[in-house]
């Protein structure tokens, strides 16, 4: 049979609403699109057309997604953006597939879709900002023999930000990911963690001898002092602190 063929010169959809429910997981997924709008002209199926194409709604926690960009023979470009998406409502997902839990955190997405004859090509650029664990951040990575608590440490800037780009490609034959620039975003990030903030490496060392708790790494106290002294309120006369001993520390990349 000839596949179904569709044609409009214009097709416009507002203040539309969509309801989401997940039952393949436990608890169930329940998300809600509000606010959602479409406009575009001249679609032709199976030809591939679409002009002018503008997409937007508004989802959990007032998380905004807008699309836009066309096709001409199912090529063309296409633009993503998705702002403020709260992670924490993805707990359901995250705890049955890698037994985590997120106490607060968003992410946003900036994709670039660009459509050839057989294939996609997709930039997306991604910025997770004030991610916390409330549980499974001693979840060991295998493959950099780390918890996950302290690969997202080393991940963030100065700003607590994790940026990461991820390039896509996908075609008849599925998704796949390139792996030279997503490693190597990541390892520019760890860089940057390590040089802006040295101390967290003691803070690692000291979760990994027990002292931080299961999830979280140790915290560092500043006791109070007096005003223009560096003696510490209510302390006893300063002693001499014993002589420092260097540690060598290796940082291996593979």
């Amino acid at each position: 049979p000839l596949p179904p063929q569709v044609s409009l010169g214009s097709l416009e959809l507002v203040g539309g609403r969509v309801e989401f429910v997940d039952r393949s997981i436990s608890p169930e997924y329940k998300a809600q699109l509000r606010r959602l709008n479409v406009a575009a002209r001249q679609l032709r199926w199976p030809e591939g057309d679409v002009r002018d194409l503008h997409a937007s709604f508004v989802g959990p926690a007032e998380a905004a997604l807008d699309l836009r960009g066309g096709l001409r023979k199912r090529e063309g470009e296409l633009h993503l953006t998705l702002k403020q998406l709260a992670l924490a409502g993805f707990n359901p997902y995250a705890k049955s597939l890698a037994d985590l839990e997120v106490a607060r955190g968003n992410l946003s997405l900036t994709t670039t879709a660009r459509a050839g004859s057989t294939r996609w090509d997709l930039q997306n650029d991604l910025l997770v900002h004030d991610l916390s664990l409330t549980s499974g951040g001693s979840v060991m990575l295998p493959a950099v023999g780390l918890p996950v608590s302290a690969v997202l440490a080393l991940l963030r800037d100065p700003k607590g930000d994790i940026t990461l780009g991820v390039p896509l490609q996908v075609d008849a034959k599925g998704a796949r990911a390139g792996l030279g620039p997503i490693i190597g975003g990541a390892l520019r990030q760890t860089l940057v963690g390590v040089v802006s903030s040295p101390l967290k490496l003691l803070g690692f060392a000291a979760g990994a001898a027990g002292l931080g708790g299961d999830s979280q790494p140790a915290s560092l106290a500043v006791p109070a002092t007096q005003p223009g002294s560096p003696q510490p309120t209510g302390a006893a006369p300063r002693v001499a602190p014993p002589p420092l001993r260097t540690v060598p520390v290796v940082v291996e990349f593979w």
